[in-house]
């Protein structure tokens, strides 16, 4: 099992091969947005490998527009579903750091998974190089001004036990993200962060900006 990947949706979209998904933060944005990053667009990478996904977002007008494109997706509150059924895979792909309240959503994710089933969250890594850098350069890192927390794997892994969730492993992404960028200014500093990204990914994984994190509910014994 690789320890550094460096192509996020790849790497998901194997893993839910054939299994029954629950996509949550489907939209990543906008639709449009997400149609423009084609392969690099999680839920259509699921969409095209699992047996069977749900998307649930919270964006009511995108929802709509994904709707009439033909996929199969719900307007719901991360923080507060109930769909009454199980699934093999719940994805929240880059939405955990936007959750006001983190632990009212992996209650509802609990209760949705299946006996053997997989939480699967991908989310930045507060310990990356490029955050370290950023604030030594800057004095503080730069984000997406919509995410309000940031996890290490030490407090991720802690926040996923207060809910009842056991870690299966940590996975780290070394993925060059340019193709977000449209002028050539912020896709060539980009492209030198992800120099900086990929040498150190080597040594140190844990170093990288993202991670996805695998997990699985505690059984009583």
């Amino acid at each position: 099992m690789p320890r550094i990947i460096f192509n996020r949706c790849d790497y998901l979209a194997a893993l839910v091969h054939g299994k029954k998904v629950l996509d949550i933060g489907c939209v990543e944005h906008s639709f449009e947005n997400s149609l423009k990053n084609g392969t690099h667009w999680l839920h259509r990478r699921i969409k095209e490998t699992a047996a069977s996904v749900l998307g649930l977002d919270y964006e009511k007008a995108e929802v709509l527009k994904m709707q009439q494109a033909g996929y199969h997706v719900r307007h719901a509150d991360a923080e507060n579903f109930n769909l009454n059924e199980t699934y093999d895979v719940i994805m929240a792909g880059e939405l955990l750091e936007h959750l006001s309240n983190p632990g009212r959503f992996l209650e509802c994710a609990r209760k949705h998974l299946n006996e053997n089933g997989r939480l699967v969250i991908t989310t930045p890594n507060a310990n990356c190089l490029i955050y370290f850098l950023e604030n030594l350069l800057l004095g503080h890192e730069i984000d997406n001004t919509d995410h309000c927390s940031l996890y290490s794997p030490a407090t991720l892994s802690t926040l996923l036990s207060r809910y009842e969730f056991k870690i299966e492993k940590h996975i780290f992404v070394a993925e060059n993200t340019a193709y977000h960028h449209t002028s050539m200014t912020a896709k060539f500093l980009t492209g030198v962060k992800q120099i900086f990204q990929v040498l150190i990914g080597y040594i140190r994984p844990s170093m990288c900006h993202h991670m996805i994190t695998i997990a699985t509910v505690k059984h009583e014994k």
